[in-house]
């Protein structure tokens, strides 16, 4: 398509042009533009036509920029190192929404959705409400500081290395926690770590359990099996593809910030599989497990046209869209290409149903008193990060636990 009709296809999506449309686009001085005073419906390609009299650094200019930048991207940058090229998570989070490669029927759906938030009030008492088991999980503050002592300076390095919210440090090592207490229970010899590209949880196994050995499986890492440290494992393949492991030769498998990342049909598949793994009494734990009242996709617009290498993940987002009713949301600040949210409905389509011999249980989270004082912080702090009681309820934080009978 020549950049002129591209130009076209783009602006007629443009409707009234927001201030902040103007800012992100606009330069220098403006031509005044009658139809922008009343709150109505415009030519997005006559509004560009006549900014162009504001010279290169007017709306049109640099919309056309943008479209020749993305164009000049689109199958040459590398789908996992795309973030860290100096200048392009800045550039694409000022302009992602207005990529030229997002299907118009995805946009579609985006504008649909977005004024309506994708909350998760309904699952629990849906979930309850068709049998399935919920189970509290209580979860001990000073047992969780072990845990994490168990990774030696964790703490530390990440007040260095981060300035997201010490909320996050503690969410995740309190999953890891619970992984751990499960896997203490069985106790587990065999544990895969279900898409991990990170030894962290590895390190903590193996490190609590003397007799565990723990794969990492994901197609990010080199072909073929490795041994990365003392029991702990790599193996190089798709996450749906557990062909190395016997029928029932595995104990724990888990999956922390992974599974609702599968694209497609991809966690279906790796349903199956995991049910054919685990050996009877074994157990999978997505942790964390993100719901919502209505299934959701979160899109980030730059991996998923752009940067999206040999996947076609316009055709994956569309048949989940028809499959599922699925509401489409975009987050350009991201860099994983989807992310899913389940309702009752797909769960048990995509969860339930592929793996008949597991049960599942959701879990829900909240913290004992002991060590809290009355604002609820806890009475120790690591490296200046404060714990405090209302972690998970902020976040509204569930696991789902599958146990293979």
């Amino acid at each position: 398509m020549a950049l002129k009709d591209q130009l076209r296809a783009l602006s007629a999506r443009l409707q009234q042009p927001s201030a902040r449309l103007r800012a992100s686009f606009g330069g220098g001085s403006r031509p005044a533009d009658p139809t922008a005073a009343e709150p109505m419906e415009i030519d997005g390609y006559a509004f560009l036509k006549a900014a162009e009299a504001a010279g290169p650094e007017g709306s049109s200019h640099r919309l056309i920029e943008i479209v020749q930048t993305y164009e000049a991207l689109k199958g040459k940058v590398d789908p996992a190192k795309w973030h860290t090229l100096p200048g392009l998570q800045a550039f694409v989070r000022q302009t992602g929404e207005y990529i030229p490669m997002i299907p118009p029927a995805i946009l579609a759906r985006m504008r649909e959705t977005v004024n309506t938030p994708a909350t998760p009030r309904k699952f629990l008492p849906d979930w309850a409400d068709q049998q399935y088991l919920v189970d509290p999980m209580t979860l001990d503050a000073a047992a969780l500081f072990e845990t994490i002592a168990l990774d030696g300076d964790s703490a530390e390095q990440y007040r260095a290395r981060n300035a997201t919210p010490e909320d996050t440090f503690f969410l995740r090592y309190a999953l890891f926690h619970h992984s751990l207490e499960i896997a203490r229970a069985l106790p587990a010899e065999r544990v895969v770590d279900f898409g991990s590209t990170s030894p962290d949880f590895a390190r903590l196994l193996t490190r609590a359990l003397p007799d565990a050995e723990i794969c990492m499986v994901d197609d990010s890492h080199a072909d073929g099996l490795t041994e990365r440290e003392d029991r702990i494992y790599r193996l190089g393949a798709p996450v749906t593809d557990l062909g190395l492991f016997e029928d029932e030769s595995v104990d724990l498998v888990v999956a922390h910030n992974r599974f609702e990342r599968l694209a497609g049909n991809q966690d279906q598949q790796a349903m199956g599989e995991i049910d054919r793994v685990l050996v009877r009494g074994g157990r999978f734990l997505i942790a964390p497990f993100s719901v919502a009242d209505r299934h959701a996709l979160t899109v980030s617009p730059f991996s998923c046209f752009i940067a999206n290498g040999e996947t076609d993940y316009a055709a994956l987002i569309e048949a989940e869209m028809a499959s599922e009713d699925a509401r489409v949301d975009f987050n350009i600040s991201v860099v994983a290409p989807i992310s899913r949210r389940y309702d009752l409905a797909s769960a048990r389509r995509r969860l339930l149903e592929p793996a008949p011999n597991l049960s599942a249980r959701l879990r829900t989270f909240a913290f004992s008193d002991s060590g809290f004082d009355d604002s609820g912080r806890y009475s120790e702090t690591l490296h200046g990060m404060k714990l405090r009681r209302s972690l998970f309820d902020k976040r509204a934080v569930l696991a789902l636990e599958f146990i293979k009978h």
